[in-house]
C-alpha cells in the first residue's frame, strides 16, 4: 500500500514536532532554525512562524501550507536557504513495511503499530 497516489506531492499527515528531535542532523543552520519553531503545545495550522516541517518517521522534509484547520506540508527536494539536495523520502517504504507486518491502514489503527515506526527508529535500523 502507498500513501502517494498519483503525482500530488502533497502529505495530509505529518509530524511537525519530531523536527526538535533531530535539529543537529539538518543540513544547514537556516533549516535547523526554521524547524526549531515547531512548539508541541501549537498547532501547526496555528503556527504562522512555522514555514517548512519535517517527519522523522518518513523522512520528509515540506513547505507548510495551511487552509482552514489542517495544515498540509508541500514536499520540497532541495532546502530553500542552502539548496542542497535533501535526503528521498521514505513513506512508501513505510507503509510497504507496515504492510508486511499486517498493518493495512496503519493510521487508522495508529496504537497498534509497533513504536519504532513512530520515529526515525526504524528507518535507521535497516540504514534507509
Amino acid at each position: 500500500m502507498s500513501a502517494n497516489s498519483g503525482s500530488s506531492r502533497i502529505v495530509w499527515w505529518f509530524d511537525p514536532y519530531s523536527a526538535k528531535d533531530t535539529l543537529d542532523a539538518h543540513c544547514c543552520s537556516l533549516m535547523r532554525k526554521m524547524l526549531a519553531r515547531t512548539e508541541p503545545e501549537t498547532a501547526p495550522n496555528d503556527n504562522p512562524m512555522l514555514l517548512v516541517g519535517y517527519s522523522a518517521i518518513t523522512r520528509e522534509y515540506g513547505l507548510v501550507l495551511r487552509d482552514a484547520d489542517i495544515a498540509q506540508l508541500e514536499l520540497i527536494n532541495n532546502c530553500p536557504w542552502c539548496g542542497v539536495t535533501l535526503p528521498a523520502g521514505l513513506r512508501d517504504e513505510f507503509f510497504d513495511v507496515l504492510e508486511e507486518l499486517g498493518h493495512e491502514n496503519p493510521l487508522s489503527d495508529w496504537d497498534a503499530i509497533p513504536e519504532k515506526f513512530k520515529s526515525a527508529e526504524w528507518w535507521k535500523e535497516k540504514n534507509l
